[in-house]
């Protein structure tokens, strides 16, 4: 396989920090295409998530045309996965890779009310799940619909600094860009100007910025409980069992249609002061080491 048939940008997370609106305006761009997938999770390594098993799978997903330049992969839970650094280097090493952040404490409070929302983890409250995550890395108290305790580690989640280091340790520095949810917010125009430019593709005056990943919650219990049962890994393998024996394709359409029947925007719930302060103080280290590796590489500085 030639260097232009592969997957050359990844914007490699972290969840809740702009991805999809990142996604939506550059798939607008008449020379970048992210194929058929948001988020094929192919290269993900040992964390366990759903994905492409294969890179026959992974590539069916696209169309590799000469009028395209960028072909992109916006699997956000990269940045996570103790893997995929490695795993998309030794794919595709001139790769070129956007990583997105926050601050922490905003973070983890979205983050978890993700998880929540998409089954992972258990109605807990955000301050119940935190004193959790010893529990949970020893195997208890974990959800039965969460596929891997890691993806619960509010503790660890939000290490921006180790993760950003993976990638930094296997491509080179003008290879990375980091960019801020804030960045986007205060400067939008400046950010999609010089994420262009990075990407080397030409500036396209009409394609913005929108505010499409909002928080979002379900319409009903009842319905919630059954499409967290249709989510449970022992009925996805069974129905993946099935495919392989009839030969069909596919993933379970009724539950994605359920998913999107039962979906509303909601709000995030509030956390104490003293949590916000709690998280703020166990990153903070974290977060200081982070803004040194990223200075001279942050899209909009």
């Amino acid at each position: 396989m030639t260097h232009e048939f592969l997957v050359n940008f990844f914007i490699a997370g972290a969840p809740k920090c702009g991805s999809t609106s990142l996604f939506h305006a550059l798939s607008r761009h008449p020379e970048i295409t992210f194929g058929r997938a948001k988020e094929p999770h192919a290269f993900i390594g040992g964390l366990k998530l759903r994905g492409f098993t294969s890179m026959e799978a992974f590539h069916s997903r696209y169309d590799f045309e000469p009028i395209l330049k960028v072909y992109g992969d916006a699997s956000i839970m990269h940045l996570y996965s103790p893997d995929a650094a490695r795993n998309i280097a030794k794919y595709n090493p001139n790769a070129k890779i956007l990583i997105m952040l926050r601050e922490p404490e905003d973070f983890i409070v979205s983050y978890h009310h993700e998880q929540v929302y998409n089954g992972i983890e258990s109605d807990l409250t955000l301050s119940a799940c935190w004193d959790l995550c010893d529990d949970r890395r020893n195997g208890r108290n974990v959800p039965a619909h969460c596929p891997d305790p890691r993806l619960l580690d509010y503790r660890e989640v939000a290490r921006f600094d180790v993760q950003v280091e993976r990638f930094m340790q296997v491509f080179d520095k003008d290879q990375i860009r980091i960019g801020f949810l804030s960045d986007i917010r205060l400067r939008p125009d400046a950010f999609m100007e010089r994420l262009l430019e990075f990407l080397n593709v030409a500036p396209v005056p009409d394609i913005t910025l929108e505010r499409l990943a909002s928080a979002k919650t379900h319409k009903r219990r009842s319905l919630r409980n059954v499409i967290r049962l249709l989510s449970h890994p022992s009925v996805l393998s069974t129905w993946k069992k099935l495919r392989a024996t009839l030969g069909l394709s596919g993933r379970l359409k009724l539950l994605h249609r359920l998913k999107k029947a039962n979906t509303v925007s909601g709000e995030k719930a509030e956390i104490s002061s003293h949590l916000r302060a709690t998280i703020r103080n166990h990153y903070t280290d974290s977060w200081a080491r982070l803004n040194e590796l990223v200075q001279d590489i942050r899209l909009v500085p």
